[in-house]
């Protein structure tokens, strides 16, 4: 076997994480997700595909929303200014799903569905009895302690892995910079921090733990019945069946329990709950 083939066989992760701040009455979790892929030529054509046709239908429906604004004799400047903002970025994020975004959301969890990947991510009740409040005075050193938990877990049975996180500024007090501790990973092969803006695959893992982040809130009752968490809840419908689980009368919010789903692309979730 070659070198180029050997490698081929090495995948690509990108890491993301949500609910780093102190915890509050909305955001009771914390968690960290690794998106992986091992062939990224096809799967990248296709979905910079649909960011562009999403792009244009941001730029379209602001430009629509200018013109209505424009049109009433009371305009108030910042609402135009955010309007115009707003148009600017062609960023995926769960948060910004809606009902006018909703379709463009589907497309590309549709095109992400013809291709093989896999999902893991560890969920933290930050309200478990025996939670550490202390890692918010460090953030950081919590951040690569949960993360090389689920780099280990999620690597057992690969040769090795390459991980592009999610950029997180990096406290003055703290020496070590992200690579340099990320590396010593048994099997990571080289490392690096990247702005989600400029990576497609980084902005999949925001969506994908969101879903599992909104499954959580909605158990919790954290998140209450509104337009925008209608969309939301279509979204992570789709990306059930696209990992083949159902909801159930018993239980409306799978994601917010401990999951492993191999249907063809794996989609694994590891709620930890500290107990004293």
């Amino acid at each position: 076997m070659s070198y180029y083939q050997s490698y081929r066989s090495i995948p690509f992760g990108f890491i993301d994480e949500t609910g780093l701040s102190f915890p509050d009455k909305h955001q009771p979790f914390l968690g960290v997700g690794l998106f992986k892929v091992y062939r990224t030529s096809s799967i990248t054509d296709r979905l910079l595909k649909e960011c562009y046709l999403h792009y244009s239908k941001i730029q379209k429906r602001s430009q629509e929303r200018l013109n209505e604004m424009l049109r009433e004799r009371s305009v108030i400047n910042n609402q135009i200014i955010k309007t115009v903002s707003g148009s600017q970025s062609r960023e995926y994020k769960f948060e910004h799903i809606t009902k006018y975004t909703l379709d463009s959301y589907i497309e590309l969890l549709d095109a992400l569905s013809l291709f093989e990947w896999s999902f893991d991510c560890v969920m933290i009740d930050k309200y478990s009895q025996a939670f550490d409040p202390l890692i918010y005075q460090n953030y950081w050193k919590g951040y690569l302690m949960y993360t090389k938990m689920l780099v280990k877990s999620s690597t057992k049975y690969d040769k090795g892995i390459t991980l592009i996180a999610d950029f997180l500024n990096k406290p003055k007090s703290y020496s070590s910079d992200f690579e340099s501790d990320i590396i010593k990973i048994p099997k990571v092969i080289n490392a690096m921090q990247a702005d989600s803006a400029s990576m497609i695959y980084l902005q999949i893992v925001d969506l994908m733990l969101g879903s599992v982040s909104f499954h959580s809130k909605r158990m919790r009752g954290v998140i209450h019945d509104s337009k925008r968490a209608k969309a939301k809840e279509i979204f992570v419908d789709r990306l059930l069946h696209t990992i083949g689980l159902h909801k159930s009368t018993s239980n409306p919010y799978p994601l917010a329990y401990s999951v492993r789903s191999s249907k063809r692309n794996r989609f694994n979730v590891w709620h930890v709950r500290f107990e004293k």
